[in-house]
């Protein structure tokens, strides 16, 4: 399942982000929930911007910001290990795919 959301750049490098996949039915972004950037793949976490004074926070505050070094160690074994498998994927994709452009 593909959710779509206002795009924004990702804070690695730059390129334009704009849907999540899930692994669940539900992949509604929250803070604190994790993703990796389908271009360079950067581990990233959904945070609040910061609020305009006065404005209370509600969902379309959302965006994604660089997951630190300390917050990967602080995740749950299985996420963590979720999250290196995906990225592990995203570069076999990478390779398959420069691999097959070289053949052409």
């Amino acid at each position: 399942m593909v959710m779509r959301y206002a795009e924004q750049p990702c804070p690695h490098c730059g390129a334009k982000l704009d849907a999540t996949a899930g692994f669940e039915d539900d992949i509604e972004p929250r803070v604190g929930d994790v993703a990796i950037c389908a271009a360079c793949h950067g581990f990233l976490v959904w945070a609040y911007k910061q609020p305009e004074p006065g404005k209370e926070l509600d969902e379309s505050d959302l965006t994604q910001v660089k997951l630190t070094a300390r917050e990967f160690n602080d995740l749950p074994g299985d996420v963590r290990a979720d999250l290196l498998r995906a990225q592990a994927h995203l570069e076999e994709i990478k390779k398959q795919e420069a691999l097959k452009g070289a053949k052409h």
